[in-house]
């Protein structure tokens, strides 16, 4: 595998733990990071947040990430992978 993937692998991997803890910190939730599956909904069937979680949610990643998020976008929020893909297309380092 070259640098230049390895890079992006492990910049994926570390942004996704950072997202899971947020969401388990942040929501206190009592899961594992090995419990919270990547693709699994966070909000309705899943791990059922709801709109008070979605604001403590959306506030955390933006400080986390210095960016803003869309509320109008539904789509970015339905999976920790989803909300991931959006930061580092963000960040330019999708």
């Amino acid at each position: 595998m070259s640098a230049d993937i390895q890079t992006l692998v492990s910049a994926r991997i570390e942004l996704v733990r950072t997202l899971k803890t947020l969401v388990i910190d942040n929501l206190d939730l009592d899961l594992e990071q090995t419990e919270v599956d990547e693709d699994c909904a966070l909000f309705g069937v899943g791990l059922g947040l709801d709109s008070i979680d979605a604001l403590q949610l959306v506030l955390s990643v933006e400080k986390t990430f210095q960016l803003s998020l869309p509320t109008d976008d539904l789509t970015i929020y339905r999976s920790i992978n989803t909300l991931a893909d959006y930061i580092s297309t963000q960040k330019g380092t999708a």
